[in-house]
């Protein structure tokens, strides 16, 4: 059963099917195949720029799939030429081989494998945000009230069974204020106690080179 050949490619895209098997010829592949290794014969259905083309698909039992260059379908007049062609395909492969589907398959673009890739990647990133929010959220509240209730340390020992500050001196040595939504820094001299401190754009204006901060460290 010669399918025909590709008006466009003229002699250089030939499809075949008889009791053998089925073979395609292009300009730059050929491929056959006996039915016993075909698993099944389905339709691929991609989105045009003036409507749907129908195309054939043979997919092997190792999983490949071949996409055949004929027939093609592009229009509701050559609609049933088409699927009068799918039929002959599909009975031919089920008296000399075994389709795998009772019925025939269509392959939307947007339901194929290729187009499951994006929606998954995104549902990952988006489990992999939540579960940082779910891990980021717990560790600021519980640490904003150990702040906010912390008292000054009064010896190095006492810091070791509850909440408490120590306050170290440091000379500002300049401030970076950012013009952005960024922090601003506050750089200290001698990179002591620390090499800068992140603050608000107000707290770094409030500063100037040779002023004397008191950086507060919560001790646990």
């Amino acid at each position: 059963m010669p399918l025909g050949v590709g008006g466009g490619y003229a002699a250089v895209a030939r499809v075949h099917a008889d009791s053998g098997g089925l073979s395609y010829r292009t300009l730059l592949r050929r491929r056959s195949a006996r039915w016993e290794d075909i698993a099944d014969v389905r339709v691929y259905v991609q989105r045009g720029r003036h409507g749907d083309i129908q195309r054939v698909e043979a997919v092997t039992r190792g999983g490949r799939t071949w996409r055949l260059p004929l027939p093609v379908s592009t229009s509701p007049e050559g609609q049933a030429a088409f699927d009068s062609t799918v039929e002959a395909l599909r009975a031919l492969h089920r008296r000399h081989g075994t389709l795998e589907s009772d019925h025939l398959v269509v392959i939307a673009a947007g339901t194929a494998g290729r187009g499951i890739r994006l929606p998954a990647v995104l549902c990952a990133l988006f489990a992999a945000g939540a579960a940082l929010a779910a891990w980021f959220v717990p560790v600021v509240a519980e640490t904003k009230p150990a702040w906010t209730s912390a008292v000054p340390c009064a010896a190095e020992s006492s810091a070791r069974d509850r909440n408490c500050l120590t306050t170290l001196s440091a000379v500002i040595a300049r401030s970076e204020v950012e013009k952005g939504k960024g922090s601003s820094y506050l750089y200290f001299a001698g990179g002591r106690p620390i090499d800068r401190l992140a603050v608000s754009r107000e707290g770094a204006r409030g500063f100037e080179a040779g002023d004397r901060g008191q950086p507060h460290r919560l001790a646990r």
